[in-house]
Order: C-alpha cells, then structure tokens, then sequence
C-alpha cells in the first residue's frame, strides 16, 4: 500500500501538467506488482502470415511505360536479317524496283514471342510492333541499296565484257 503514493509521485513528475489536467488519474486501480505472488501464464502473440501478401504480382507499368519497354526490346532484336537479305537479293535481280522492299516491310509488323509479367499486353505489343517495322524498313532498305550496288557492279562488269 506504501507504493500507491510513490508510484502517483512518479506519474507526476513524468508527465506535465498539461497531460494531467486532462486526464483523470485512480490510484486505487495501480497495482503493485509485490502484492501479487502467484505466477501467471503470458500469452504468446500469435502471428498471421497469409501467403499472398508474400506473392503477389507486382502491379502493371502503365500504358506509356509498357509501351516504352516494348519499343527497347524489339531495338535490342538487333539485325533483321531477313529483310536484310531479302532487300539484297531484290536489288541485285531488280535493279530500282528492289527499293520496293522497305514499302513491303512497313506493311509487316512483328508481334512479340514472350512478353514480361507486369506490363499491359496490349500496350506493349503496340510498342514492339511500331519499334520492330520500323527496325525492317531499315534492314530493307540497307538491304535493297546493298542489292542496287551488286546490279550496278553486275551491269558494269557485263558491259565491259561486251
């Protein structure tokens, strides 16, 4: 019983005046820990792990930034050998006509193998398409223009055998 007091001293040298005034303090319900001797169990807190909290998919990039991403990936193709070739071999048996062969590529536009987990398909697609006809119009034309110099060199070489 001796403690009430001390502890009712030591509330109110803690905190200051203006916390007291307003709140009501009861010195009859602090318990002194002496007076109580039996033991008692303390509950262990138990914890609520919900998996999907660990795994979630991570939200979609938005439209710009999906769009964005798939632009780079269809640069990062690299050559597109296949216009590329195909604008030589136009070239080399055409002549002129084989410049053609850019205005074909841009019809083409590639669609993605794979796609990454959190981007907007539709967006990305868009993106890859647009950055990929326009990597094969390049090839095409580098192509067609590689192909006009063999049919330059083909026709010079033929007219001085003549």
């Amino acid at each position: 019983m001796k403690a009430r007091p001390v502890a009712a001293l030591a509330l109110l040298l803690t905190f200051p005046a203006s916390t007291l005034a307003q709140t009501r303090l009861d010195l009859r319900s602090i318990k002194v820990v002496a007076d109580d001797h039996e033991s008692k169990p303390a509950p262990l807190p138990t914890w609520k792990v919900r998996p999907n909290d660990f795994q979630q998919t991570p939200p979609f990039k938005s439209c710009v930034e999906s769009e964005a991403i798939g632009r780079s990936d269809a640069d990062a193709r690299g050559l597109h050998k296949g216009w590329f070739w195909t604008g030589v071999g136009a070239g080399t048996v055409v002549g002129f006509l084989g410049l053609l062969t850019p205005a074909f590529a841009t019809m083409h536009k590639p669609k993605p193998k794979t796609m990454p987990s959190n981007v907007e398909p539709a967006c990305y697609t868009t993106g890859y398409g647009n950055k990929g006809r326009h990597e094969n119009a390049h090839s095409a034309l580098w192509g067609s223009l590689t192909g006009m110099g063999v049919w330059f060199l083909l026709l010079i070489v033929s007219s001085n055998f003549d």
